[in-house]
């Protein structure tokens, strides 16, 4: 497993231009790395007034098809009872 970290400080002190900039960030990332499969997403933030924003991507390389292909293809019908 491996981890991509993104970090943005000060995200808000300009209203969300910061924010959609670090957005973009991340979404370019995820864009260039089709095949990979995320394991886990984390966010938090540090300092007063979200002085930092922190977002880990935890994934696994070389996925046999891109990660859209690979929701599509894990969905479990619903059986129609709850357990």
């Amino acid at each position: 497993m491996k981890v991509k970290l993104f970090w943005k400080n000060a995200p808000v002190v300009h209203g969300d231009k910061n924010a959609r900039a670090f957005e973009d960030e991340i979404n370019a990332w995820l864009s260039e790395h089709p095949r990979i499969t995320i394991i886990d997403i984390r966010q938090s933030t540090s300092g007063e007034t979200f002085g930092s924003w922190f977002v880990s991507v935890w994934y696994e390389d070389g996925g046999a098809e891109p990660l859209y292909g690979l929701l599509k293809s894990t969905h479990v019908p619903s059986t129609g009872t709850d357990s």
